[in-house]
């Protein structure tokens, strides 16, 4: 479907304002050819812990 609206640029600014207090929930499970700074189970705490007042 075509339309003739005109796009706006996406700029950083526009890329940061929409992401603005958002969560980044990825997060890669064991195993994995990388070592990791923590468990499965002390993410998902330290995530519990620090971040539930946004979920």
């Amino acid at each position: 479907m075509k339309t003739n609206a005109k796009r706006t640029p996406v700029t950083d600014d526009i890329v940061e304002a929409l992401l603005q207090g958002a969560i980044d929930t990825h997060i890669h499970a064991s195993p994995d050819l990388v070592p990791r700074k923590m468990s499965d189970i002390n993410s998902s705490y330290y995530n519990y812990t620090m971040w539930r007042r946004d979920l």
